[in-house]
C-alpha cells in the first residue's frame, strides 16, 4: 500500500470517528420514551454489561463505559472527567416510543441523548497525534490460510488464544486494537476472509508463550508497527452524577 493510500484510510477512520461523535442533542433529536438511570447497589459486585434490545437498552456499567458503546469508540479515545465516571455503576433500563426493532445503530443517538440529559454530558471533539500500529505482512510472508468458500464466521477466544474462521482484515484490526491498546490500521492490501489461530501468553511474567506482538508476527505473517496517528478523541468538558429519579 502506497504512503497516500495509508493516509487515505487514516482519515477515513477519522471522518468514521466523527460521525459517531457527534451527539444528537438537537431539539429534533429522539429521545427513549421511557429511561430509568439508577446507582447500582454497593452491596452487589456490578456484572458490567450493555446489551441493545428490540426497543431500546439494559445496562449495568460505569460511565465511561457507556461512552464507549454510544460513540463508537474505545476507552483510550476518552479523556478527562471525574474519577466517580470509572468507579461508579448505574443500572440502566430504555426504551424507544417504535413499532418496529431498532438497529444497534439507531440506538446509539438516543444514550447520546440519554447521558446529555441526566449525566449533563457536555463534550467536545478535537484529534490528537497518538502511538498507534500499522499492520503489515511480515517479511517472512503471510501465514493465515484463506478461507473456504463456504466458511462461516467464527471468533473463539480464550486466555490468551484465539481460534477463527472467515474473517476479514477489516474486522480483525478492531481485535487486534482491543490487545494492543491502540488503534491498528490495516495497511496489508489484503482482501477476502482468512482463518487463523493465535496463542499468546496473557501473563507477562511467562515465558512459554510468545508475547501477543510476537505470535502475530510469528503465526499469522502480519507485523504490528508501531507509528503515530492522527487520532479522533472526546473530551469531557462537563458531568455531573444523575438525580434520583
Amino acid at each position: 500500500m502506497t504512503s497516500l493510500s495509508a493516509m487515505s484510510v487514516i482519515v477515513g477512520l477519522l471522518d468514521c470517528h466523527a460521525a459517531l461523535c457527534q451527539p444528537e442533542i438537537g431539539s429534533s433529536a429522539r429521545v427513549f420514551a421511557v429511561a430509568s438511570v439508577k446507582p447500582h447497589p454497593k452491596s452487589t459486585p456490578p456484572d458490567r454489561f450493555v446489551h441493545t434490545t428490540a426497543q431500546g437498552l439494559n445496562a449495568c456499567t460505569d460511565l465511561f463505559g457507556l461512552m464507549t458503546f454510544a460513540y463508537g469508540v474505545e476507552r483510550y479515545q476518552i479523556i478527562g472527567g471525574p474519577p466517580w465516571i470509572h468507579s461508579d455503576y448505574w443500572d440502566i433500563a430504555a426504551k424507544a416510543e417504535t413499532d418496529h426493532a431498532m438497529a444497534r445503530q439507531d440506538i446509539w443517538p438516543l444514550v447520546q441523548r440519554l447521558m446529555a440529559d441526566r449525566f449533563q454530558l457536555t463534550l467536545r471533539r478535537e484529534t490528537q497525534d497518538l502511538k498507534g500500529y500499522a499492520l503489515i505482512i511480515d517479511r517472512g510472508g503471510l501465514k493465515m490460510k484463506p478461507s473456504a468458500p463456504e466458511t462461516d464466521y467464527s471468533f473463539r477466544v480464550g486466555r490468551g488464544q484465539w481460534i477463527v474462521t472467515g474473517i476479514e482484515l477489516s474486522m480483525l484490526v478492531g481485535d487486534l486494537s482491543k490487545e494492543a491498546g491502540a488503534t491498528v490500521v490495516d495497511m496489508t492490501g489484503l482482501t477476502g476472509k482468512y482463518d487463523l489461530t493465535l496463542d499468546w501468553s496473557a501473563d507477562a511474567s511467562s515465558t512459554d508463550r510468545p508475547s501477543f506482538f510476537m505470535a502475530v508476527q510469528q503465526q499469522l505473517g502480519l507485523r504490528l508497527e508501531s507509528r503515530k496517528m492522527p487520532m479522533a478523541m472526546i473530551v469531557i468538558e462537563h458531568v455531573e452524577r444523575p438525580s434520583d429519579n
